[in-house]
């Protein structure tokens, strides 16, 4: 009675009906489509601030900073550059802290490709870090810029000398 109802006022044919409710469901599904493929392109990297305790020789050794650094892109992306911005600004000259020379845990420079999926973590000294520092950063080779925050910021703006 329903089809009837429907099928029967409009004029229309239950093919009609679902080649219309089908087409719908194709525009919508390649809309979706071309979103995901824009977003696929993107440069996506998650930038966490740390502090790092040190232990050697079964002692805690001096605390030290240290900016981890995670490629979720679905593509590999080089790192170039950590450090962190000032008074919160947006990377630009004269408004930055760079960690010219950070440690690595296997000793290899920083500077280097990532895998999807792949981290690094650039440990530095935190003599030299000003109280004044807002967001963590991390540059790539093609001049991406990502930033990051968290509760280690203040902890590192407490612990800093310069």
């Amino acid at each position: 009675m329903l089809r009837a109802l429907v099928l029967g006022q409009t004029g229309l044919e239950l093919k009609d009906v679902v080649s219309v409710s089908l087409g719908a469901v194709g525009a919508a599904l390649g809309i979706i489509n071309t979103l995901n493929a824009l977003n696929q392109q993107k440069v996506k990297l998650r930038v966490v601030p740390k502090i790092a305790m040190p232990f050697i020789n079964g002692q805690f050794g001096k605390d030290m900073g240290c900016i981890e650094v995670t490629n979720l892109s679905a593509f590999s992306v080089t790192v170039s550059e950590i450090g962190f911005t000032m008074n919160g600004r947006k990377l630009g000259k004269g408004n930055r802290v760079t960690i010219t020379d950070p440690f690595t845990a296997d000793h290899q420079p920083f500077a280097r490709r990532l895998q999807s999926r792949e981290s690094i973590t650039g440990y530095f000294d935190l003599n030299g870090i000003t109280s004044t520092i807002g967001r963590a950063y991390v540059k790539t080779d093609c001049g991406e810029v990502a930033y990051g925050a968290g509760p280690a910021i203040d902890s590192i703006r407490k612990r800093a000398t310069g």
